[in-house]
């Protein structure tokens, strides 16, 4: 059975997204919103490229757990997201240098990552 967002679930998740700066719990706020406004799973999945079957998942899960643990972090370990703003700077020097007709390889911009500490998502290299 499909879960409903109420109004205050929707406020507060919409708040928590304008404070929040981690993609990753960005895009599972996202799946939140979207479904109070009106948006079938299918239309949630194309938009934020979930599975039709996961939005249907992370909202049972937020209705299971509530906002505060589902829009916690999920992983462990020694991790700092970028920002979009921090990644798109991060990967600026490197897209200059592919225009001017360089080939950047994964593992340079691997290699630039370890070395600044913080963590591209895979989509985004």
């Amino acid at each position: 059975m499909k879960k409903e967002i109420t109004k205050p679930e929707y406020e507060a998740s919409r708040e928590m997204s304008r404070r929040n700066n981690d993609k990753r719990v960005e895009k599972r706020l996202q799946v939140i919103i979207l479904r109070y406004e009106g948006k079938k799973d299918r239309e949630i999945a194309e938009k934020l490229d979930y599975h039709r079957k996961r939005v249907s998942q992370l909202c049972n899960e937020f209705k299971e757990v509530g906002l505060e643990a589902y829009a916690s972090r999920k992983y462990g370990g020694k991790r700092r997201n970028l920002r979009a703003d921090e990644e798109k700077e991060f990967l600026a020097g490197f897209e200059e240098a592919a225009k001017n007709g360089q080939i950047i390889t994964v593992a340079e911009i691997a290699a630039a990552n370890v070395n600044s500490d913080l963590i591209l998502y895979k989509k985004s290299v």
